[in-house]
C-alpha cells in the first residue's frame, strides 16, 4: 500500500473531509494535498500526523510499497517482545529522520 493510500484510510477513519483533515493536522489544504496525490511525506508532515494520531504506525507509514503491511515473525515470540521490537523499529526510523532533518538545516 503506497503512503498516499495510507493517508486517505487515516482520512476516512477520522471521519474528516479533506480541508478538515488538514485543519486537524494544522497543515495547508494545499501543502497537505500534495501528500494525498503521491508526494513522500516529510519530518514535518509525520511529526504532525502522528501527533493528532497517535495510535497510528509511524512504521506502517513509512515502510517502503514493497515491504509487507505487516510484521512478520518466525517462531513465538511474546506479546511483550513484539512490542518491545515495533518501539525499537519506530526508534530507529525517528532517528533516521532527525538524523536527515538535522543533515538538512
Amino acid at each position: 500500500m503506497e503512503f498516499k493510500e495510507k493517508l486517505r484510510l487515516i482520512k476516512k477513519e477520522s471521519g474528516l473531509n479533506q480541508i478538515k483533515f488538514s485543519e486537524s493536522i494544522d497543515m495547508d489544504y494545499g501543502h497537505c494535498n500534495k501528500f494525498f496525490t503521491g508526494r513522500k511525506p516529510n519530518v514535518d508532515f509525520l511529526n504532525k500526523l502522528i501527533k493528532v494520531y497517535p495510535d497510528v504506525s509511524l512504521r506502517w507509514l513509512i515502510q517502503n510499497d514493497w515491504e509487507t503491511d505487516e510484521v512478520i515473525y518466525e517462531g513465538q515470540k511474546s506479546s511483550q517482545k513484539y512490542l518491545m521490537d515495533i518501539v525499537e523499529i519506530q526508534k530507529q526510523k525517528i532517528e533516521s529522520l532527525e538524523k536527515q532533518l538535522n543533515h538538512k538545516v
